[in-house]
């Protein structure tokens, strides 16, 4: 044979490993993040596997098998993909390659999983496990170790599944000491599976940490995938801690990453997301729709383990809203699946729903054993959220049939349960979410109570679900600060600032909220209180002895056409029930009335509402009663009930006979006076950021406001100055900013006054903030709710004199969640803040004549009575719109300690000023 020859047959016998190499490179770069075509990758890997078949290239035809097994898998064939991943699992077995064994080994525990088959899943990840261990090889082990989480977590395992993720994440971070070596996307998924099974838990602030670290992962390997996983959790944490606004900002987000991936499961899942979302906020037939897109990707997709869960979603939704025919379909095609899968967390859904539907449908027996059912499989699984949905269905049932003490014992148990998941919430904002997103409990223990005639322990579960939030941040002020607080404090400053151009292009501008919402996330979970939330203590005996005996305590809480009434004084304690209908549109009127220029037509509609709300309260007074401390919850915490007109004598307000104060709860007012806390070292601190002619500081482009300067507001500052004894500091015009503000020791100061503007955020309320002067670069000049919380004060008075500082989201657990609330939260003893728009030299007069009557010795409630009646005039319901607004909050027994004699120059400087409003006529500049 001639050389020649040789050298052709040595060529041509390498050409079809040369050929099956460039198939598989190139195949892999159809199927990589970049270009996500595993559908135009799939001729060129049928062509590897039919070349290496044929040139007998064992080991490149394992290889191309499992890969386009992968491929198929993607494209959800998975009928394709499972003889593919069989034969490489064989082949691979067969020669000793343990490595390609496992990579199809996983790729067919990826098809069990997308079926429900989770047995057969764990099956094949524990074949890894065994190949790892026995090889020696990390890596090997972390995957197995790491799908193992992933699939217990599915299935509801919660605990086991973060045993697993544990067990993962320290052999990874041990490998990568030692030099050893892991493929990419181990960095993303082993902490996102921990993550994930921390949040299913309630765990939240210890899971972002582990998603923070699988997106920075994530997107450090370019995995379109991974940046969505966290991004949809995070909604999920969101929505689980009931804020839905926040939530599907980051489902939003999760549905644009899912639009740029191959693979539509995600897609479906984050629909499915949105649903509920929209289910929760009562919007049924958006869920509806969202539930049923979902319902048509995973379908044609072949994923028969996100069926049962979704099934269930449908069902409930059909059945509120009249299907109940469809709605039995869905829920029996849902057990249907589940039976075959194992899925513990799809099962509870079933159950869950299944039970309600039961026990709406009149079916008791029928609906409890679902719901004993569904507890069961929560406790074992440490599913705290469904534990308590599962004692409320009991407890519900119980009342139903009659029993008294074990429905009552259910409902402490659900509220037992929601409080531990609550105690876990880091942020504040978000705990006031949850307690709201979880009311349902409380208000059916309460109407158990009622209805039994219970109402001291009826008292006493109103206290304990009003109390929680706000009696932990006065117990637990030892806030920890680490050294990220102050960087996500200037990263958020920063991102305000940018959002102040007026010429961010559309996506600049999304890019930047986006970015807002991250940092803001992270800051809410370094939020964490250093001490344990303490345990509810309070009996009535001793919170009756909070009260003076000039006082009278106040809690209402409304029920369908009825409103209730829990009146308690020093030595008595009583209920009182009435008739009402309607009460939030009624309060919207009177509101409106009053705060027009047409404030005496408020009387008619003031008259009703003060009947069905005092007619019946306030002859049951005794005679030395003279302040009325108010609790409220729900649309009763917008009505200045001080404007209501006395039903002794409709042409006066109940102002002219009472006092009117208000507090979160009598247990909250409890702590506030029990509570010693060092005497503050100076009398007053003022503050005016816009006390000159320039206008505002820029707001963020995505505020609607434009905000006057309030050139009265350093006159205020000055006068209440005059008022002090002691040192008295201010902070005026461009010398106000936020840095400036935050730098002093304010637990130093007794009074803290600030006359600015502030603006609430419905959709967001920690970003409601109050104004300042825009001092460097990275101050935005907007002290928000959030950062509030963190303030240390030990004063004994905040006056907000600015638009709306005592108004914000209601909340039908806690009332309003408003700027004066927070700074309950943050130490301050009594806060005096508007429910409404207040004119700058209106203000301006109402605080200085509060700070008079303060001067003299009147505690906080009275000076405010004192300023709101002179500002009444003879005629109270005309200039209604002046005084009705203002509200005193927290103590009103405080009593700064600010006393001096009145000085005569006070008054003339006073008069001069109104002279000189009323001739120069300016025009109302509203804070």
């Amino acid at each position: 044979m001639t050389p020649l020859l040789l050298l052709l047959l040595a060529v041509s016998s390498q050409m079809p490993s040369a050929r099956i190499d460039w198939l598989l490179k190139h195949a892999g770069e159809l199927q990589s993040q970049r270009q996500r075509h595993a559908d135009l990758a799939i001729p060129f890997l049928r062509e590897a596997v039919d070349l290496a078949a044929a040139s007998h290239d064992t080991p490149r035809e394992m290889r191309a098998l499992s890969q386009l097994g992968d491929a198929y898998r993607v494209i959800h064939r998975l009928d394709d993909a499972l003889p593919l991943y069989k034969r490489a699992i064989e082949t691979a077995h067969a020669n000793g390659d343990a490595i390609t064994e496992a990579d199809a080994l996983a790729g067919l525990g990826g098809v069990h999983v997308d079926r429900g088959e989770y047995d057969l899943a764990l099956a094949c990840y524990r074949e890894i496990l065994n190949i790892g261990t026995r090889d020696n090889n990390a890596a090997l082990r972390v995957r197995a170790l790491n799908n193992l989480a992933a699939i217990n977590d599915r299935r509801g395992r919660g605990v086991e599944g973060a045993r697993y993720a544990r067990i993962a994440l320290a052999e990874l971070d041990t490998g990568l000491r030692e030099g050893k070596t892991f493929p990419e996307a181990a960095f993303f998924s082993v902490p996102y599976n921990l993550a994930k099974a921390l949040s299913e838990a309630g765990e939240y602030a210890q899971a972002s940490v582990y998603f923070e670290r699988a997106r920075s992962a994530a997107e450090r390997i370019g995995s379109l995938g991974g940046v969505w996983h966290v991004l949809f959790e995070t909604g999920e944490m969101y929505r689980a801690q009931g804020d839905l606004s926040t939530a599907v900002r980051y489902y939003e987000r999760a549905l644009a990453e899912s639009n740029r991936m191959e693979s539509r499961d995600p897609e479906a899942i984050t629909l499915r997301a949105l649903g509920a979302a929209a289910e929760a906020r009562g919007d049924f037939g958006a869920a509806l729709v969202h539930y049923q897109e979902a319902m048509a990707i995973f379908e044609k997709a072949e994923f028969r383990s996100e069926l049962p869960q979704t099934l269930t979603m449908l069902s409930r939704v059909q059945f509120i809203t009249g299907k109940r025919a469809a709605a039995h379909t869905s829920l029996d095609r849902a057990a249907a699946l589940s039976a075959t899968m194992g899925q513990s967390i799809g099962e509870v859904h079933r159950k869950f729903e299944a039970a309600r539907q039961k026990f709406e449908s009149g079916d008791l027996p029928a609906a409890e054993t679902e719901f004993l059912s569904a507890l069961d499989v929560a406790r074992t699984n440490k599913l705290d959220s469904f534990s308590a949905s599962a004692l409320l269905g009991l407890a519900d049932i119980a009342r139903a049939q009659g029993k008294l003490e074990p429905a009552l014992q259910r409902y402490s148990e659900a509220a037992d349960a929601i409080d531990a998941t609550r105690a876990r919430i880091p942020s504040i904002e978000e705990r006031s979410m949850y307690v709201s997103a979880t009311h349902e409990i409380y208000e059916h223990w309460l109407d158990t109570l009622l209805k039994a005639g219970m109402h001291d322990r009826a008292f006493m579960v109103i206290e304990r679900e009003r109390s929680r939030n706000l009696l932990d941040a006065l117990l637990s002020q030892a806030i920890e600060r680490p050294p990220e607080v102050q960087v996500l404090n200037s990263r958020i400053s920063t991102l305000q600032v940018q959002l102040t151009s007026g010429s961010l292009t559309p996506a600049r501008r999304r890019r930047l909220l986006d970015q807002l919402d991250d940092a803001e996330q992270k800051l809410d979970l370094l939020q964490t209180s250093i001490k344990a939330p303490p345990r509810f203590h309070r009996d009535l005996p001793a919170l009756r002895r909070t009260l003076r005996e000039d006082e009278a305590w106040i809690e209402f809480t409304t029920r369908p056409n009825a409103v209730i009434a829990f009146l308690l004084t020093r030595k008595g304690f009583s209920v009182i029930e009435h008739a009402a209908g309607s009460l939030e549109s009624r309060i919207d009127f009177f509101n409106d009335l009053l705060n027009s220029t047409h404030s005496e037509d408020a009387v008619r509609s003031g008259i009703a509402l003060s009947n069905d709300l005092l007619g019946d309260v306030l002859p049951k007074l005794p005679v030395s009663v003279h302040r009325l401390i108010v609790g409220v919850a729900g649309e009763l915490a917008a009505l200045p009930f001080d404007a209501l007109p006395d039903p002794q004598d409709s042409t006066k307000p109940i102002l002219a006979r009472y006092e009117v104060a208000y507090a979160p709860s009598l247990t909250t007012l409890a702590e506030l006076r029990d509570r010693r806390l060092p005497s503050p070292r100076y009398d007053l601190l003022g503050v005016a950021p816009l006390a000159g002619g320039t206008l505002a500081a820029a707001l963020p482009a995505y505020r609607s406001a434009t905000l006057a300067p309030l050139p009265w507001s350093r006159r205020e500052v000055e006068e209440v100055a005059q008022l002090v004894r002691g040192r008295s500091d201010s902070l005026l015009g461009v010398a106000a900013t936020e840095e400036a503000f935050k730098r002093l020791r304010l637990r130093d100061y007794k009074v803290i006054h600030l006359a600015t503007h502030a603006l609430l955020d419905p959709q967001n309320p920690s970003r409601s903030g109050i104004v300042f002067r825009r001092g460097s670069s990275s101050d935005d000049g907007w002290l928000q709710m959030r950062e509030i919380y963190q303030l240390d004060l030990a004063g004994q008075l905040v006056v907000l004199s600015a638009c709306q500082t005592a108004f914000g989201t209601v909340s039908s657990a806690e009332g309003m969640q408003s700027l004066a609330r927070a700074f309950t939260y943050a130490g301050a003893r009594a806060v005096v803040g508007t429910l409404w728009k207040v004119e700058d030299t209106t203000a301006a007069r109402i605080v200085e004549n509060m700070y008079s009557a303060i001067a003299r010795g009147n505690s906080v409630s009275a000076a405010l009575r004192s300023a709101q009646l002179e500002a009444a005039g003879e005629q109270p319901y005309r200039t209604a719109r002046e005084w009705a607004g203002w509200v005193a909050t927290g103590d009103p027994a405080s009593r700064p300690d600010i006393t001096s004699p009145i000085s005569t120059r006070r008054w003339a400087l006073a008069f001069a000023v109104i002279i000189a409003a009323f001739i120069a006529g300016t025009a109302y500049r509203f804070r």
